[in-house]
């Protein structure tokens, strides 16, 4: 009986790491998403909020295609000027 509360005590201990990782992902997603949008917002001023969020949400239910110029399902003929965007002059 001792055995089986242990196992069952260290099953829900693996099952509470496996959903704490699981959150920890799901926060650096969202944080990630926010960074894309704000650099697409930056780099490209004529796109409207909902349209940055429109192309999010396609990219993300859409396979990367490994057979593109970049491999990115991202905007590919988007460039984006870092130098524009972070406002970075080089001297």
């Amino acid at each position: 009986m001792k055995q089986q509360h242990q196992e069952e005590v260290s099953a829900l201990e693996n099952r509470l790491e496996y959903m704490q990782t699981k959150q920890e992902k799901q926060e650096d997603i969202q944080g990630l998403r926010k960074m894309v949008k704000l650099l697409l917002l930056r780099s490209e001023p004529e796109m409207r909020p909902e349209e940055v969020e429109a192309l999010l949400q396609d990219v993300q239910h859409s396979p990367i295609d490994a057979n593109s110029a970049h491999g990115s399902t991202l905007a590919p003929n988007m460039s984006v000027d870092i130098h524009h965007v972070w406002d970075i002059h080089e001297d």
